[in-house]
This record gives structure tokens, sequence and C-alpha cells, in this order.
């Protein structure tokens, strides 16, 4: 489970968390927490009632997406359903920009990173947005 870093008094909620001083993720996991629920409800329609055992989610680096979070929520998610009790794997998929410069592909860390190679910004992504379920294994 993450903690925000930032004191308490910067997050406007009178009482922290005794002895640890900071608030569990809040914002940050209802993000996580409203697709987690979509993952779910895609998993079981196609499970067709069937158990579900494995989930391979693939999430791009640039997704916005935060791992930990979603992991978090999926026990609680899946609770009561097709798949409580499954096992979570998540596949990151690594941020690619193509320049429109260079005409070269290269790696991004974040949606405006410039082309390392002559420098311009504006590159068009070419992988990195994911958020899918790629893989689901059923009883």
């Amino acid at each position: 489970m993450g903690f925000h870093k930032k004191p308490c008094s910067a997050i406007s909620h009178p009482d922290p968390i005794p002895g640890v001083g900071y608030f569990p993720i809040a914002e940050e996991t209802m993000h996580e927490m409203s697709i987690t629920q979509s993952v779910v409800e895609i998993c079981q329609g196609h499970a067709a009632g069937r158990k579900v055992t494995d989930v391979v989610l693939e999430i791009g680096e640039l997704s916005g997406v935060v791992p930990d979070s979603i992991e978090f929520c999926f026990e609680a998610c899946s609770k009561g359903t097709l798949l409580e009790g499954a096992r979570l794997r998540m596949e990151m998929v690594p941020g690619i920009g193509s320049c429109p410069c260079c005409d070269r592909q290269a790696p991004m860390a974040t949606l405006f990173d410039p082309c390392p190679d002559c420098g311009a910004f504006g590159l068009s992504i070419v992988s990195g947005e994911e958020l899918r379920v790629k893989e689901l294994e059923l009883e």
C-alpha cells in the first residue's frame, strides 16, 4: 500500500494515521479503483461464468496508471466475483515516440520528451498508452 509523501497538513485532513503521519493514497487510488472495477467487469464478461485464475494486463508507461495502485485495488474489486483469488500480472509497455522532424523512433519517459536525436518536440506516441486485458486463464 502506498502513501503520500506530503505532510498531513498539505493534504487538508485533520487526523494523520497513528504512527505513520501520512494518509493512504486517495485521489490516485480512486482513479485506479474505477479502472480496476472496469477490468474486473471486462474479465467477467469474457469468462462466461467460469472462474478466472489468472489475469494479465498490459499497462503503458505513458498511460498515467499506477501499477501498485491497480494491484492494491484488484483484491477489493474482485472480492465476490469470478476473479476472487485470481493472480494479477502486469506487463509494462515502454513509451516510444516518433519524431516529426527526423522520423526516428525513440524511448519516451514522459509525454513531453524531446527527440533525443534532433531535439524536436511533439513526438507522436507509437506505444506506451496501452491499458488492456491481454490474457485470462479460466478453470
